[in-house]
């Protein structure tokens, strides 16, 4: 059985949450990761 557990990016980085989600938006849309954006 898999365990999974949720943790904050942004807490100990000194990052705010809206900068953290910034990040992890462009990261998921980057076209070398999408296929060229066939995924999103």
């Amino acid at each position: 059985m898999a365990a999974t557990r949720i943790m904050p990016c942004h807490t100990g980085n000194g990052k705010t949450i809206l900068s953290s989600i910034k990040e992890s938006l462009d990261y998921g849309k980057n076209p070398d990761k999408t296929r060229d954006g066939k995924f999103i």
